[in-house]
């Protein structure tokens, strides 16, 4: 009787892949290559007898490699067990008779994605603010707006104290965007053994402004420089908005921090509605690959299975469920290419499902020494940029079901006048020089800086506006 090992290659949608590297190593031997043999991505070769231990290793380009130690169990029909931990990267493995014989399989998923959680400079930042802290969060209801309000008042909200309870991963990528900070709740951590395929996993896509030199030095080693990189998860994502306890209302700006946006908490408060994923761009690639609709989809299903994989579920079967992208400022440079770019159906029309614009700029290439007609036509392209894209969103928006839902808020009139038009029957209020319209699947906040003006003294108010209004764009989110 002969035992043979099959090693089966996939990607992370379970698609067979013709890696480049497999080997395999006998009772602590030297690594020898496993031929490649039918179907693609299968590799296969015959066990020298009296063989115990078996290490194998996988690797492509583009892939982080995968490496896993197994014991080979004798028998009437051998098997594997595992030698320590299953890694994230081997699915399961699998025993069949081939007439007299007897395959011992491996199924290897490569993935874009590992855990960066032990990389020094993440623990040493991160360590301190886990497990989560409570901190207060404002709420806004629907209507945002009340005319009747004077001051603070004039916003809708309440103010509670919030502590997360689901888990914070931290995924290197091979390419860029190099690091991911991922919030999963709690909710999302409870996978089913019976028809997983029947509960899909939920996302939420941000994207943070552009990556400038004047904030990212070029000698900031990305993506793990504390300072800058780390601190751009530390600041969006946990730095509390509010001092503790910020209640009752007015005291809603009496603000700890203009650049926390609490990001995380706000997700929280909204009711746990997505896994949150905040990737970080770079000074020289900004959001590298992440700029269609096609690499956004194989994102998903990178972070959909490791995800899965990291919360110990030994056969990721939960799909991709509905996703919600959104940007903040330029970052609507990077959900541009992704919303108006090469149609993926798959994404496009079943994935896709939300849109939420935080005070989006394309702001004109402004630069000293320009003439006055370079100045104008740099301020005709960048509001061409603007108009172009709220085209696709429109398009985007109208040609689904009604399960597809936008919401704008916003300082600028030009936003506004782009998507106004579209809303279906909208119930309009106005208060203090904003202007609210809400319909059944979209919002539009109009809060110009002369609004901020009557209800605090604001000096960061671009800043402002992802830290209060974030939170109501998830709780109206119809996951």
């Amino acid at each position: 009787m002969s035992v043979f090992l099959v090693i089966k290659v996939l990607k992370v949608d379970y698609s067979p892949l013709a890696a480049q590297t497999v080997t395999a190593a006998f009772d602590g031997g030297a690594p020898a290559r496993v031929p490649a043999t039918k179907p693609a991505g299968t590799f296969e070769v015959m066990l020298p007898a009296g063989v115990t231990r078996i290490t194998i290793h996988v690797a492509n380009s583009g892939f982080w490699d995968a490496d896993q130690g197994f014991t080979l169990n004798p028998g009437p029909t051998p098997t594997l067990s595992f030698i320590g931990n299953q890694t994230v990267n081997i699915r399961n493995v699998d025993a069949h008779t081939r007439g007299k014989d007897h395959n011992v399989e491996v199924f290897v998923v490569l993935g874009q994605l590992r855990d960066a959680a032990k990389q020094p400079s993440i623990a040493a930042t991160f360590n301190p603010l886990l497990p989560f802290k409570p901190q207060s969060v404002p709420s806004v209801a629907t209507p945002i707006l009340d005319p009747k309000g004077t001051g603070p008042a004039t916003i809708n909200a309440t103010v509670s104290s919030i502590t997360p309870g689901g888990k914070m991963f931290f995924a290197e990528r091979v390419d860029a965007p190099k690091l991911i900070g991922i919030y999963r709740p709690a909710r999302f951590g409870i996978h089913p053994t019976e028809n997983p395929q029947d509960s899909p996993l939920d996302y939420h896509l941000f994207f943070h402004p552009t990556i400038k030199p004047d904030s990212f030095p070029p000698s900031a080693p990305y993506p793990f420089d504390p300072s800058t990189y780390l601190n751009l998860i530390v600041r969006y994502m946990f730095s509390p908005l509010l001092k503790a306890p910020a209640t009752p209302m007015p005291g809603i700006f009496d603000l700890i921090d203009s650049w926390g946006k609490q990001m995380i908490y706000q997700h929280e408060a909204a009711g746990q509605k997505a896994i949150f994923l905040f990737p970080v761009g770079g000074l020289t690639q900004q959001m590298g690959t992440l700029n269609s609709q096609a690499n956004t989809l194989r994102l998903l299903q990178e972070v959909n299975y490791w995800i899965q994989r990291m919360d110990g579920v030994p056969f990721p079967l939960q799909p991709v469920g509905k996703l919600a992208m959104s940007c903040f400022s330029a970052g609507v440079r990077f959900l541009q290419p992704i919303l108006n770019g090469r149609r993926i159906p798959s994404f496009h029309d079943r994935k896709l499902s939300e849109i939420y614009l935080f005070d989006p700029v394309f702001a004109a290439n402004l630069h000293k020494g320009m003439t006055p007609e370079q100045k104008r036509r740099a301020l005709e392209d960048a509001a061409k940029e603007r108009v172009a894209f709220n085209r696709g969103l429109v398009a985007w928006w109208r040609r689904g079901n009604s399960g597809r839902s936008f919401r704008l808020y916003t300082q600028s009139a030009a936003w506004r006048g782009d998507l106004h038009p579209f809303q279906v029957s909208p119930t309009e209020t106005l208060a203090a020089g904003a202007r609210e319209s809400e319909d059944a699947h979209s919002t539009i906040l109009l809060s110009p800086p002369a609004f901020w003006k009557t209800i605090g003294s604001l000096s960061e108010v671009h800043q402002y506006i992802p830290a209060f209004f974030m939170e109501h764009a998830i709780s109206l989110n119809a996951f």
